[in-house]
């Protein structure tokens, strides 16, 4: 009894004497070790998400939970402290990140909660939306991060403050669970052993944290006989349990990823198989039976497939040239590639807002087409004509303020199949009109952002090709024709030239040769570079005319295009790729090399080439490749 006494006292000296020493044998290591294990479960988020923001704010916010609770602990603060203080932290960390009211930058005020309320709901509308890969909304990042933070918290709980490290499984396996429902093939393999790894490390550390404190000392160097009279200098030594417990570790991960492959009912249940971070078909197989519209990965697809799908039949009062599908408006340029800004949502069922900056005193014709999508394309976007007046359809949707794009509120499979009647508006803006337009309003001002650093071909190319022009509308128009003229530019869908951040338009421009995914995309930036709001859309441009008048859309319509903002006339379409005459072109409005020679006014018969004429390429084709009425 006197040894055990005069051991802890030693013990207790020691801990005095080295703050490392001990704290990393003690609960800081178990501390550790959550962290760790919260992380590399967190790491099955990488496939969610296109970009990787979400897990240095998730690392960051595993850390401020962590330093939180081993300083609590070793001040001996009573359970309930610890946990409230480390929920605070959370909030306050979030706060830094998320939120514009933050009293001296250091403590959320009062409208932080407002904040923190409308992120939330963005982010549930954005995870209702998106498709893995999801760009990283503010909402979504909140979610995401205060998800790991929350799961780590619980994790530290139940290892460190309650030391029930078994239990930390529990919130492990939820995290892991979120990703593993979202993504199509599941996790990958490599994926879920770097959790299993982290799971079973925490379990070691919490065993010889224990072992430490309650354990039978095992005498180091001594015999049986001598071990009764070891002195207070005597070592603990706890290696034959950690070789035991790495020994059992390695036993549990290898079991849970033989079994699951051994059972051909788990196949992809837990790992998704071979396919994702190491293998599997991916997007590309050609023997995908459903056509996945994700901006730009699925038009490429399209491109360089020989298959040709009908997604959509059409029925339509309009011409086929006005019957543009717009699928996803990306209206961020970031420099690597144009993409979808953070979605602001609301319910269709609250109506279709106004188009922006629509003036009545353009001249429209209503038309009104039955859509009917096939079973071959999949996409959380409805393909609808802009601007829409109405849309008659079943089911529950969202309709997003800015772009006006219609999203389904249950997944993709909602979209698939499905029939509607949408009703839209064919705008036919005078050249007066458009050269007379004021500047763009400040709420719009987001319209011309571009990346700090642009090639200078692209500034000197633009400049010098609008040098001679008077208004943005005829600066807009020598560009279109610019890159539409067969002596400058050469369509062409061969392999290795997908792409559309700076580095593509740079070689766009000095090679001259791409397709509509570089016309569309180098169009935009360079209006933005001469002070004219743009965007870009892809989704379908107009299919072919069938004997029995219907208009079919197949997996070769798929396209991109700019949309120029001029206010009074509001969002109109520019059609800066080369077209063949029996497949569409630009609108009446910007068919015309010059302001002075645009046309104007709607035609009220379907014709085979309702573009009015312009400078279209001898290039192959275009891009070749109970019911309710909403109303705004």
């Amino acid at each position: 009894m006197l040894q055990l006494v005069r051991f802890a006292q030693r013990v207790q000296q020691c801990g005095r004497r080295s703050h490392v020493g001990m704290v990393m044998t003690a609960p800081t290591r178990v501390t550790v070790f959550a962290g760790a294990a919260t992380m590399l479960v967190a790491l099955s988020l990488t496939l969610v998400y296109a970009t990787s923001t979400w897990f240095w704010h998730s690392l960051g916010a595993v850390i401020v939970v962590g330093l939180v609770g081993a300083g609590l602990r070793r001040a001996s603060a009573p359970t309930a402290v610890t946990i409230l203080v480390q929920l605070l932290a959370i909030f306050v960390y979030l706060g830094w990140l998320y939120s514009d009211d933050m009293i001296f930058g250091l403590l959320p005020g009062p409208g932080a909660i407002q904040d923190f309320g409308a992120l939330l709901r963005s982010g549930l509308a954005d995870a209702d939306t998106y498709a893995p890969r999801v760009p990283e909304t503010t909402g979504l990042l909140l979610l995401t991060v205060g998800g790991v933070a929350l799961v780590d918290l619980a994790v530290d709980a139940a290892a460190a403050t309650f030391r029930r490290a078994s239990l930390a499984g529990l919130p492990l396996l939820a995290l892991y669970t979120v990703p593993a429902s979202i993504l199509e093939d599941g996790i990958p393999w490599p994926l879920f052993l770097l959790g299993a790894l982290g799971y079973v490390g925490l379990l070691i550390a919490d065993g010889q944290e224990r072992l430490v404190r309650w354990g039978r000392p095992l005498i180091a160097g001594l015999s049986a006989e001598r071990a009764g009279r070891a002195t207070s200098t005597s070592k603990v030594d706890t290696t034959p349990f950690g070789q035991v417990g790495r020994r059992i570790g390695a036993v549990v991960i290898g079991l849970a990823i033989i079994v699951p492959a051994l059972l051909p009912i788990t196949d992809g249940l837990l790992t998704g198989g071979a396919g994702g971070l190491f293998g599997g078909s991916g997007f590309g197989d050609a023997n995908a039976k459903n056509v996945s519209l994700n901006p730009w990965a699925s038009m490429r697809r399209n491109f360089f497939d020989t298959k040709d799908v009908e997604v959509a039949r059409l029925i339509s009062n309009a011409n086929p040239g006005d019957l543009y599908l717009p699928v996803a408006t990306l209206d961020v340029f970031d420099g690597i590639e144009w993409r979808l800004s953070q979605l602001i949502t609301d319910r269709l069922d609250n109506g279709l807002p106004r188009p922006v900056g629509l003036s009545d005193q353009v001249e429209r014709k209503e038309v009104i087409t039955q859509v009917e999508i096939t079973d071959a394309f999949e996409s959380y976007h409805l393909p609808v004509p802009y601007p829409l007046t109405s849309l008659d359809i079943d089911g529950s949707w969202l309709v997003e303020r800015n772009s006006h794009n219609i999203l389904s509120a249950r997944g993709p499979s909602q979209v698939t199949g499905r029939s509607y009647i949408a009703r839209s508006l064919v705008l036919s803006p005078t050249p007066q009109q458009l050269m007379e337009a004021p500047g763009p309003p400040a709420h719009l001002r987001r319209y011309l952002k571009l990346p700090d650093q642009l090639p200078p071909i692209v500034r000197a190319l633009a400049t010098s090709v609008t040098a001679s022009a008077k208004t943005p509308y005829d600066r807009a128009l020598r560009l279109q024709a610019w890159l539409r003229d067969d002596e400058n530019f050469r369509y062409s869908t061969a392999p290795g030239r997908e792409g559309n951040g700076l580095s593509a338009i740079e070689t766009f421009l000095r090679d001259r040769t791409g397709y509509c995914e570089q016309f569309a995309g180098t169009m935009a930036v360079m209006a933005r570079m001469l002070g004219i709001p743009a965007r870009v859309n892809v989704g379908f441009a107009a299919g072919a005319r069938q004997p029995d008048g219907s208009i079919s859309i197949t997996t070769r319509d798929a396209h991109a295009w700019p949309e120029l903002y001029f206010e009074g006339a509001g969002w109109i379409r520019f059609e800066p790729t080369p077209f063949s005459a029996d497949r569409g072109g630009p609108p009446s409005y910007v068919a015309a090399p010059a302001a002075s020679q645009a046309t104007t006014g709607p035609s009220d018969e379907p014709t085979a080439n309702p573009s009015g004429g312009g400078s279209p390429s001898t290039a192959a084709s275009q891009c070749d490749h109970g019911r309710r009425v909403v109303r705004p």
